[in-house]
């Protein structure tokens, strides 16, 4: 009984000892531990700049998401993920939230179209009636729309400002 009992303590210390060593010797070489690089900090500083200090660090980016602020540079970075000063992995993506203008549109025709009409089209393109000019014409209504300060079909883009004629 004795004998069994020295076996069982023996092998509940070298049991604890592997532990020890596999958890504190051979996990951390097998992970890599100790090659960590800190996050730097890239929001609000523009694609080409980050793309540079990334690469300095060994870290690569992808663009997660693309917003539009018109007070801000396109390009410039908003947010990123994972946020400066976390540690992480060489290789490692960083995802970044860039600010891009969106895509130009085509201007549709609001030429005999009542104003009611001409505003519902621009507000759905995220384009701005800055003015509304008056005019006489024997052609049209006093609530259509006659000219237009940007031609059907060329691009613009949300936030334009445009002038109609009346």
């Amino acid at each position: 009984m004795k004998l069994l009992r020295d076996y069982i303590i023996i092998f509940g210390f070298l049991g604890v000892f592997v532990a020890l060593l596999f958890n504190s010797v051979i996990l951390p070489l097998y992970v890599n531990w100790n090659n960590e690089i800190r996050v730097p900090s890239l929001t609000h500083t523009d694609l080409q700049k980050a793309g540079n200090i990334l690469k300095e660090r060994d870290l690569e980016w992808t663009i997660k998401d693309t917003i539009f602020r018109r007070d801000i540079p396109s390009q410039f970075i908003m947010d990123q993920y994972p946020e400066a000063g976390q540690m992480v992995k060489e290789n490692r993506k960083i995802q970044l939230t860039i600010n891009l203008p969106p895509a130009k549109l085509e201007m549709p025709d609001l030429i005999a179209n009542t104003v009611r009409q001409a505003n519902i089209a621009l507000e759905r393109l995220g384009l701005v009636l800055v003015e509304t000019l008056e005019d006489s014409s024997d052609l049209y209504e006093k609530t259509v729309v006659m000219n237009q300060s940007v031609a059907a079909g060329l691009p613009v883009a949300p936030g334009d400002s445009i002038t109609l004629t009346i």
